[in-house]
């Protein structure tokens, strides 16, 4: 009984420390599944790149034969485009892929997740969405990659005028 007011205090700042120990044993909880890390190995960077080049590859090759394609059948018309991105998917739709990450790369074309932009003599076929993964006993990565093919139709014989 010597001072009531004194153990009143004592009590709210027992409380304010349990609820400040209780948010942060929530956020760290909440948290530790979000991992966000910066490095440089080139164990992982190497086998990345190294797919997002075979995609870039297949990509090019499909493009370039759905570009020659649209031409020759229907020349440089207000309905290139459209008619590039059918003869694209086609032309995709028709490789066989033994690879996880292209056959679900192959999987975003047949969903028409990609976007053909074109500028008077260039046209390009962007992707946005797609990730590419790898993994080790340790760790594993996901990467998405701006992946971003350009066709220059004056050095490939089409005029566009």
């Amino acid at each position: 009984m010597l001072n009531k007011r004194g153990s009143i205090w004592i009590i709210v700042i027992v409380f304010l420390s349990l609820f400040v120990t209780g948010a942060a044993l929530f956020s760290f909880i909440h948290n530790t599944n979000q991992v966000s890390v910066i490095f440089s190995s080139p164990e992982f960077l190497d086998n990345v790149y190294a797919k997002k080049n075979v995609i870039d590859f297949y990509i090019y090759n499909a493009g370039e034969n759905s570009i020659k394609k649209t031409y020759n059948l229907y020349g440089y018309d207000e309905n290139f485009n459209s008619n590039v991105s059918k003869f694209f998917k086609e032309e995709f739709e028709s490789y066989s892929f033994s690879e996880d990450y292209m056959i679900k790369f192959k999987d975003e074309v047949s969903k028409n997740n990609y976007h053909i932009i074109s500028d008077k003599d260039l046209i390009v076929i962007e992707f946005n969405s797609f990730k590419i993964e790898d993994a080790s006993e340790r760790m594993s990565v996901s990467y998405s990659p701006k992946i971003s093919v350009s066709f220059n139709l004056t050095q490939m014989g089409i005029k566009t005028s």
